[in-house]
């Protein structure tokens, strides 16, 4: 059974060639904060290690994988935990943390 975590929030690239804008996800579990890398987050739900999900205006959406036309994987709230409503991807609206430069 995956762990499940909880999105709060994301790093983003200025590249406009990439499929997807995250490079990274991450949030707080106990005291601990974590940090994985976006293809990573993408392989641990695959693999069932680990489970995502967010919370927006008081709404928690699981998040799965979904695939583009051309076949490359991105995360995406689940559909049915919606209820019909417009499936805008969520993770774009939690909030940003920099990068750091070493």
């Amino acid at each position: 059974m995956p762990t499940p975590l909880k999105v709060e929030w994301i790093k983003t690239t200025d590249c406009v060639a990439s499929p997807t804008p995250i490079t990274h996800v991450g949030g707080k579990a106990g005291q601990f904060e974590w940090e994985h890398a976006y293809p990573l987050a993408i392989g641990y739900v695959e693999n069932n290690v680990f489970s995502y999900y967010l919370t927006i205006d008081n709404k928690s959406y699981g998040l799965d994988i979904c695939r583009t036309a051309i076949g490359e994987r991105f995360l995406r709230a689940r559909a049915g935990d919606l209820g019909g409503s417009d499936v805008a991807d969520l993770l774009l609206r939690l909030p940003r943390k920099a990068n750091r430069i070493s």
